[in-house]
């Protein structure tokens, strides 16, 4: 597949100047807005790890689908909230006001319900090795929460969690060890793919 023509979106005026030396071409505006001037006047329309950021995902996606002409494609990336990183305690950067939304395996399967677009398939992105040590410590903790009794927590300020990331140190690097054989590993990644056709 070749890209004949592209338009980028960026609704951050610091990222659209510092692009200016890259003649890449960006757009300062929403798809909302982009979508108004634009209506069906695209055969593909791309959104990678930015729908978990956006307040309101309904507009996004209709603004999304509006840009597109009938039978274009809209691709959509998201972090897997079927992975081990919907296990991470206390993660920061999974959490409000970074993320807002989390997106699970079957919220695509549902979303033709809700929108004029036919899923064309989901794919899980396999499990990179580089996210080896970071899965050890997440199931080392996983591991300790369950030891000190305490429940699954996404946020988890308690005295118990405390105790449960001393223990947690103890357990890691023999989870690591058991990590160092593929077969163990997770067959999910931290990213889903999602692909969807809009309707004639």
């Amino acid at each position: 597949m070749t890209c004949a023509a592209y338009v980028g979106l960026e609704t951050s005026a610091t990222a659209i100047a510092a692009n200016e030396q890259t003649q890449k071409r960006l757009s300062h505006e929403t798809v909302e807005a982009h979508a108004e001037t634009h209506a069906a006047g695209y055969d593909i329309v791309c959104s990678f790890q930015v729908l978990e950021h956006v307040a309101d995902p309904a507009s996004f996606i209709t603004a999304c689908l509006k840009a597109l002409r009938p039978g274009g494609l809209l691709f959509f990336s998201t972090p897997n909230a079927d992975s081990f990183v919907s296990m991470v305690v206390n993660y920061t950067l999974d959490l409000a006001p970074h993320h807002v939304t989390h997106w699970h395996e079957s919220t695509w399967e549902n979303m033709p319900q809700f929108f004029p677009m036919t899923l064309e398939w989901i794919k899980n992105e396999p499990f990179q090795e580089y996210h080896r040590a970071h899965y050890a410590n997440t199931m080392a903790l996983a591991l300790a929460r369950r030891a000190v009794g305490l429940p699954e927590k996404r946020v988890d300020a308690s005295p118990g969690h405390e105790e449960a990331l001393r223990l947690a140190k103890q357990l890691n690097d023999a989870a690591l060890a058991i990590l160092a054989d593929p077969r163990v590993l997770p067959a999910r990644g931290h990213t889903t793919l999602a692909c969807f056709r809009k309707n004639s």
